[in-house]
């Protein structure tokens, strides 16, 4: 059928098509920019479609044939209500008059229309004049609404943190805190001590005797304490949550607690006191890698300049004042003090080698800078040596004795500080998150490979020519102990704890999780995830005004249908819904804990276009592909296969292919495997040939014109078929502007 983007219809008894035209896919309301959909009328043929709503720029969808009139929804009176009007678009009527309720969708039988309004089902009586709710009951279990068991709550992990003694760990998961001991049989203990609430970020305060999480449990985001075992009461440190705030920092004495949050500033609460005080606003992105001093008088952080390169600052929070650390000419990142004070380590982009070595060249080569970053080094005194610094005529290397229970005093002479910076002797790599004990550095190192698997490795801080060492290979992260005796890596599902300085033993370096499961309420987590998803709007959409609705508000209207909800996919639909007030395009709702069916089986395709025949199904068109991507070709069209567009395929495996509706019906689960087709040529010979249909995509397409090779002239662009895929955009480092070289896989298309 030649219509492009039509997506909704209804054939008359004249076989006139009424349809909606564009599918803009949201519940967007009040919307009348370019995508709204209006209806039109196709009375087939060579004719042009006749558009029948073009009087009003908003929505009008749904076409549903009643008698010689044509029902649809509309939202012409700022509520997406039920209208109906002739087969010309005249005459119009409507006949629900909802305000700030959008009908969902809508269908008709005789002269009733069913259709969602909220949570509800409504029945309209055209013919009548009556609309009433339609009262549903059902007599289900609802096991979805049942309490369940998380039993891989590995999967589930945001954070993990070693105590200050590396005895123990927190684990944050789904939103609860949890205790695991180190080195001793247990499972984790803990959980969220108030339903529907979900923790953030969770770790242990320096003294070790309680735990420090952001938790939305006064309905905003704020930092509150716990006891160490995850388990008992809990204290709220701050008040002033406005904000969805990332990171909770306590210095090393507990006297300060430095927080970061989505509007890209910097907080220090003053314990004592319980004021906060500002400590700088980010003019570009967001102000990241907090880390004080070991003796609580500096923080560091990073932020970046007005050119977006990211910079260290420091803060000292007796006094007020903050210091930039490093130029705005390289992106500097990861500050780490050393356990003495006396050294500042930090990662720093400065080895610019491109891997690609000139613009010339097909596709027109961009330079690739890999391995850029270095470690440098900050002596915070005067007059110290590096740690890495061979020994020479002037300097004998004398082993440095430590008084483990003198404290620590930061002090930083500001005078010609930049010019003390110096690079550690580690070659250029892709790192991150740096770290130091004091008598080495440890570093996440990423491979330059699309899974960009990072291994831990570590350097002597010394200067006997020390050589990188690889502690454990593809890591997901890691952590230090406070004071420098454990490390803590997470690799796969698993997490051990071992010396700081040696190897993990891939047994006896297990936290034992093997017995750790807990449950959860979904409904308790539904309620969570509706005011969060209405938080997290407020706090990124563009406009702080929300375009001048009252968020609260509708926070009001929608928060009693959750009460309702039985299902994920049911709050999502409240969640679409509410977004749509917003009249803002590109808002969806995906995703979340919908149950799979288990009789899901996929669909093979066979990379052509089929239609109906005698006996079976003709192969109408095989889809073409680009012959220098023998990879792309259709199965059908596969030496050994070689099927001929006019050919009838009439059984899969042995099933006959003969009255079937559709033939993919032979084709579940059968995507990647050998099949057997019995194939009748033009002349009425039967053969069989062996196929490897392909699966279908994980990708969005669109009816639009697809892509076709042909020799000489590479793609093109014929006429344009409903099958079709579509490219969405000329973004990516192999973009295409004019089309041609881009190869479209026919297994893209929509049958």
């Amino acid at each position: 059928m030649p219509l492009s983007q039509a997506f909704e219809g209804a054939f008359d008894a004249h076989h006139r098509l009424y349809f909606a035209r564009v599918n803009q896919n949201s519940a967007t309301r009040r919307y009348q920019g370019g995508t709204a959909p209006h209806l039109w009328r196709w009375d087939g043929g060579g004719r042009e479609a006749v558009p029948l709503t073009a009087d009003f720029p908003g929505s009008s969808r749904t076409p549903m044939l009643w008698g010689a009139r044509v029902a649809f929804l509309s939202d012409r009176d700022g509520t997406l209500n039920l209208w109906s009007m002739d087969g010309n678009g005249k005459e119009l009527r409507q006949h629900t008059f909802h305000k700030g309720w959008d009908i969902g969708g809508a269908s008709i039988s005789g002269d009733r229309v069913v259709y969602q309004l909220g949570a509800d089902l409504r029945v309209a009586d055209l013919a009548q004049g009556t609309d009433a709710a339609l009262p549903i009951q059902l007599s289900t279990d609802l096991d979805q609404m049942r309490e369940r068991w998380v039993k891989n709550p590995m999967e589930w992990i945001a954070t993990a943190r070693l105590s200050p003694g590396g005895d123990r760990v927190v684990l944050t998961a789904r939103g609860q805190l949890f205790v695991a001991p180190v080195g001793v049989a247990g499972a984790p203990r803990g959980g969220q001590p108030r339903p529907g609430v979900r923790y953030r970020d969770g770790r242990f305060m320096p003294d070790g005797k309680s735990l420090l999480a952001l938790s939305d449990e006064s309905g905003e985001v704020e930092a509150w304490t716990l006891p160490a075992n995850g388990v008992g009461g809990r204290t709220r440190l701050t008040t002033d949550g406005k904000v969805l705030r990332w990171t909770a920092l306590p210095s090393p004495d507990g006297a300060w607690l430095a927080t970061r949050d989505k509007d890209h500033e910097l907080w220090l609460l003053n314990r004592a006191s319980g004021r906060q005080a500002k400590v700088a606003t980010s003019p570009q992105g967001d102000i990241e890698d907090l880390a004080w001093s070991p003796d609580g008088a500096y923080l560091a952080f990073v932020m970046a300049a007005q050119n977006s390169f990211s910079r260290i600052h420091l803060h000292q929070p007796a006094t007020g004042e903050t210091k930039v650390l490093t130029s705005d000419r390289f992106d500097s990142r990861a500050p780490v003090w050393s356990p003495d004070g006396k050294w500042l380590y930090y990662l720093s982009d400065r080895s610019l080698q491109s891997l690609v070595r000139a613009p010339w060249g097909n596709r027109n080569p961009e330079p690739f800078f890999d391995r850029q970053t270095k470690v440098y080094q900050v002596a915070l005194a005067k007059g110290l040596r590096s740690p890495f610094a061979p020994a020479d005529e002037l300097h004998e290397l004398k082993e440095e004795k430590k008084d483990g229970k003198a404290p620590v005093k930061v002090e930083i002479a500001w005078d010609g500080l930049e010019a003390r910076t110096t690079d550690v002797p580690l070659p250029p790599g892709n790192y991150s998150e740096l770290d130091t004990d004091g008598k080495r550095l440890f570093v996440l190192s990423a491979e330059t490979t699309v899974e960009r698997k990072r291994a831990l490795r570590s350097l002597a801080i010394d200067s006997k020519n020390p050589q990188p060492e690889t502690v454990l290979e593809d890591v997901k992260g890691y952590d230090l102990s406070a004071d420098g005796k454990k490390l803590l890596a997470w690799k796969g599902n698993d997490l051990l704890v071992f010396d700081a300085g040696t190897k993990p033993d891939p047994v006896k370096s297990l936290v034992n999780l093997k017995d750790w499961a807990f449950p959860l309420d979904p409904k308790e987590e539904w309620r969570q995830m509706f005011t969060e998803a209405w938080r997290l709007h407020r706090d990124y959409f563009y406009d702080r005004g929300m375009h001048r609705l009252d968020w609260p508000a509708l926070r009001a209207k929608y928060l009693p249908l959750v009460d309702r909800v039985t299902d994920r996919a049911e709050l999502n639909d409240i969640l679409f819904q509410m977004m749509g007030e917003l009249s803002a395009l590109h808002t969806f709702v995906r995703g979340g804990d919908a149950r799979p069916s288990p009789d899901r089986a996929e669909v093979g395709a066979l990379g052509a276009v089929l239609e109906p025949a005698e006996g079976g199904f003709r192969v109408a068109r095989i889809f073409p592909s680009d012959p220098d991507l023998p990879e792309l070709r259709a199965p059908l069209a596969r030496p050994g296969a070689d099927v001929a567009e006019g050919e009838v395929i009439e059984s899969v495996n042995g099933a006959s292919a003969a009255g079937l509706p559709d033939l993919r019906a032979l084709l579940r689960n059968q995507a990647g495997k050998q099949v057997l087709l019995r194939i009748r040529s033009k002349a009425g010979t039967t053969r069989d040939a062996i196929v490897v249909p392909r699966p279908r995509p994980r990708r969005r397409t669109c009816a639009t014109t697809p892509g076709s090779w042909s020799a000489g002239t590479g793609w093109s662009r014929p006429a344009p078929e409903p099958w079709a895929t579509c490219i969405s955009g000329p973004w990516g480092p192999r973009t295409s502007p004019s089309g041609r070289g881009t190869s479209i896989p026919w297994w893209t298309a929509r049958a």
